[in-house]
């Protein structure tokens, strides 16, 4: 499933296409129009963890798991200029890049976002 999910009957539907034949309900049956909202408490965990994890690497193993989870928490919050910069590094790093700029961006941003969410 593509990310972020923000309605409810998307995520029921995909939920109840994964099941067997036999187990699917038969006939029409009412989908809620819910739209799912981003928790803010799960969004500063989220971004404390990446915070904690960047101030504590050594070396760049993690830069891929650092970007690739970012991006994803960015996209579901809709936060596409911390979802670029994600990508960007996460590109910097597979091609061999220095990474000292993108990670320095990386964490101003951060900062800015705990900030907002009220972590700082």
């Amino acid at each position: 499933m593509l990310k972020p999910i923000e309605k409810l009957a998307v995520f029921q539907q995909a939920i109840l296409s994964a099941l067997p034949p036999e187990l699917r309900c038969s006939g029409l049956r009412v989908l809620p129009d819910d739209t799912i909202c981003p928790d803010k408490a799960a969004l500063r965990d989220d971004l404390s963890h990446i915070a904690d994890i960047l101030a504590s690497a050594e070396d760049t193993s993690s830069i891929d798991y650092i970007a690739n989870f970012l991006a994803g928490v960015a996209r579901s919050v809709h936060d596409r200029p911390l979802e670029d910069a994600a990508q960007s590094l996460a590109r910097d790093n597979r091609a061999g890049h220095t990474l000292a700029a993108g990670l320095a961006r990386i964490s101003g941003m951060l900062h800015e976002r705990l900030e907002a969410v009220g972590q700082i």
